[in-house]
């Protein structure tokens, strides 16, 4: 019997990442001037593929609606709910529309009563083995990703969709204070010697962020700059080495975590057995991490998309602390329209990443959920790497989570996000470990366990991890 993804889902832990000591070229500088510029806003969400989308508040979210949503019945028509994969004809894209939100709920055990979730006249759910996943840092084994990324491209289906994001230059950028603590949430800048701002990102809570200098167009002798409560210091780089090290004499973090979670969830047909069980597993994830050691000040936040000519492109619900009225918007979320393949992951991705109010001194989780890649043939779209980059200088880590049936195009864009977001790429496996794995091209270390642990222990992580020291620089 098959379990759904989701019951899992809210147990996450964001990962810290395995200290890398390269090479440092770098001398310290004075400053003049902050050159940190904040990352624009929200960008490329009002058109697609010639149609206007427009936003509108409906029972506590806020639905992205196009002028194609009156015809979507047409596409219903075309392929019903639940639909295997290829099974239907795609609609022309002018099908956009606006459908039913999307809540999230606290976690609870499997074998609790749903009644006690639900409310009276619920029914007692049994206990159900459990799912068993999969989870890999592909910055952890980055040798083994960058083979995939050279072998994994050339698939078909593959081949002339998948956006080609350079990453063989990775370059660590660490900020710490004299004490050699992290400093999380810095502000760092890369500039070209006569001080023209090339890259602008913050650091994750182990102080580092990563910047890779082909994307950037970066060459020759360079500048980094770091700023942290008004207080920032600035290198010189030569552009060489593995990781710049950057020394800011700033405060220390409150012991008391800031932590916004976020849910990007796909919700057509395909999805609807994974999507039950979220419901109770959010109730017991919530008890865990109430129950952490460190104090945390925790936000739930939660995006629903479909496809064009679905009932809504996308729905998303703000931040915030109320868990009992994120739990009744939970309550309210059903599978349904999707079916031809691909679908709008790229739209979902990108409203997370730019509507969603983070806070800037926050850590910031996202658990992209889903079994299907995105659309890369609707035009005025915004791609999935844009996102993750965006995603990358906002301090966003992005775990992305594979539900059966993902595909091989689908497979790359997952393990491309995660990588660049420093997040990890978690799998259900269906089959054997090793079979689950090689069917997403995976062959760096792996560690398996039951889909709650891993994902609470990625939520642990991020949490204890938060401006403490540690000799981990990647993501487990």
């Amino acid at each position: 019997m098959r379990l759904p993804l989701f019951s899992s889902l809210v147990l996450l832990t964001a990962c810290l990442h395995d200290r890398v000591e390269p090479e440092i070229h770098t001398t310290v500088v004075k400053d003049t001037e902050v050159r940190w510029s904040a990352p624009e806003g929200s960008e490329g969400l009002g058109t697609l593929y010639g149609s206007p989308v427009t936003a509108a508040d409906r029972d506590g979210w806020v639905e992205r609606i196009g002028s194609g949503g009156p015809m979507q019945h047409l596409k219903a028509a075309a392929r019903p709910t639940g639909a295997s994969r290829g099974a239907g004809p795609m609609l022309d894209a002018d099908f956009l529309s606006a459908g039913e939100p999307m809540p999230s709920a606290p976690p609870v055990p499997a074998e609790m009563a749903s009644a006690d979730i639900g409310g009276p006249g619920g029914g007692i759910a049994l206990q159900q083995p459990a799912l068993r996943a999969g989870s890999t840092d592909d910055n952890v084994a980055f040798g083994e990703f960058l083979e995939f990324l050279d072998t994994w491209k050339d698939r078909p289906g593959v081949a002339g969709n998948h956006v080609k994001v350079p990453v063989a230059d990775r370059t660590f950028l660490r900020v710490e204070d004299p004490a050699g603590n992290p400093v999380p949430g810095a502000h760092v800048t890369v500039m070209t010697a006569a001080e023209e701002v090339l890259w602008s990102g913050s650091t994750y809570g182990d102080g580092v962020t990563t910047f890779y200098p082909e994307q950037a167009g970066a060459s020759g002798d360079l500048l980094v700059q770091a700023e942290s409560g008004g207080v920032w210091t600035t290198v010189a780089w030569d552009g060489r080495g593995e990781s710049v090290s950057l020394t800011l004499d700033a405060a220390r973090p409150d012991p008391a975590v800031d932590l916004d979670v976020v849910f990007v969830i796909d919700t057509t047909g395909s999805m609807s057995d994974e999507i039950a069980r979220i419901k109770s597993t959010l109730l017991s994830v919530t008890a865990q991490v109430r129950g952490l050691d460190r104090a945390v000040d925790l936000r739930y936040g939660a995006v629903l998309y479909r496809d064009l000519g679905d009932a809504y492109l996308t729905r998303h619900t703000p931040l915030t602390h109320d868990v009992k009225a994120f739990d009744a918007l939970l309550q309210t979320i059903e599978a349904s329209g999707g079916g031809d393949g691909p679908e709008s992951l790229n739209q979902g991705l990108a409203v997370a990443v730019e509507s969603m109010e983070w806070r800037d001194d926050a850590a910031k989780l996202m658990f992209l959920v889903a079994d299907a890649p995105p659309h890369m043939d609707y035009e005025q779209d915004v791609p999935y790497a844009d996102s993750a980059k965006r995603a990358l200088a906002r301090g966003i880590r992005v775990h992305t989570v594979a539900a059966s049936g993902l595909d091989d195009f689908g497979s790359l864009v997952f393990r491309q996000t995660a990588q660049l977001t420093r997040g990890d790429f978690v799998f259900i496996e269906y089959g054997s470990a090793a079979a689950s794995a090689a069917d997403h091209g995976v062959t760096g270390p792996v560690a398996n366990n039951n889909l709650d642990a891993i994902l609470f222990r990625k939520i642990e992580r991020e949490v204890n991890g938060w401006g403490v020291s540690t000799d981990r620089v990647a993501s487990r």
